[in-house]
């Protein structure tokens, strides 16, 4: 699990290559989900689904990729697919969520 800075990023997205895969998964985000996914800069709170993530699951995004992942979908999604870029696998109930929010697949 990667290390997190004062502003709750992973200390792997001041590695350029890291900042450049989060950047690259915001855009397959968007190529997945546009115009279909209208909410995916909502607030975790402000979604259509808030029982989606409950606090535990809140917890858990934070603690797995940091306080970043936790400000909306579209950070969630783009530090999912940092962490997963850097080799990293998503525990089994945030690769349910991921997907739920179309993250994009990760290149092999």
């Amino acid at each position: 699990v990667d290390e997190w800075n004062e502003d709750g990023h992973s200390k792997a997205l001041t590695n350029p290559e890291s900042v450049i895969k989060h950047e690259f998964g915001h855009y397959f985000h968007e190529m997945n989900t546009q115009p279909k996914n209208e909410d995916a800069n909502m607030n975790w709170e402000e979604r259509p689904e808030p029982e989606m993530i409950d606090e535990e699951m809140w917890e858990q995004i934070i603690s797995e990729l940091g306080k970043y992942a936790g400000t909306n979908i579209t950070e969630f999604v783009a530090e999912a697919f940092t962490y997963q870029m850097n080799g990293n696998e998503l525990p089994d109930e945030l690769r349910e969520l991921y997907e739920r929010f179309d993250g994009p697949e990760v290149p092999q």
